[in-house]
């Protein structure tokens, strides 16, 4: 008798059964991930705006970027209350450090003199967060995709 092997997390996000709830939770993460790619694209929208256009965009930014800052926390509790599988609550919490980073490197850098060039990596980390994102949301969807065609 052949016997298939299961990753622990493969059993646990595509063999149980999951309730409603953890279907509305699952969905709930990937809208909040879309949100949160869709953010990031506007603060870059606002970066580029302020350096190339009117330099009061800078406010738009910075009270986007302090509006967000929920979202990461969110998207990383959903990702335990939805079940989701071991790898995907990985990057969740990648995507909350990342943000994270973003105050490090605009605030803590210069406190510890720093060059101010090292400030930069602020718009290099945005890159990681959307990238991060998107990786997430391709992710849920081959969950749901995947518990979907189980039913």
């Amino acid at each position: 008798m052949a016997t298939t092997s299961y990753s622990p997390d493969r059993l646990r996000s595509e063999q149980q059964p999951v309730s409603g709830i953890v279907s509305a939770l699952r969905g709930l993460y990937l809208l909040l991930v879309l949100l949160f790619a869709g953010a990031v694209i506007m603060q870059v929208f606002f970066a580029g705006a302020t350096l190339l256009a009117d330099a009061r965009y800078l406010m738009d930014h910075r009270s986007l970027g302090i509006a967000m800052g929920p979202l990461p926390l969110l998207i990383v509790i959903i990702s335990l209350f939805a079940r989701l599988p071991r790898r995907i609550v990985g990057f969740s919490i990648l995507l909350f450090v990342l943000y994270a980073m973003q105050y490090v490197m605009l605030y803590l850098f210069p406190a510890l003199g720093l060059p101010a060039a090292f400030r930069a990596l602020h718009a290099v980390n945005a890159l990681v967060m959307f990238g991060t994102a998107l990786h997430l949301v391709k992710s849920i969807r081959q969950v749901l995709l995947s518990k979907a065609r189980a039913e």
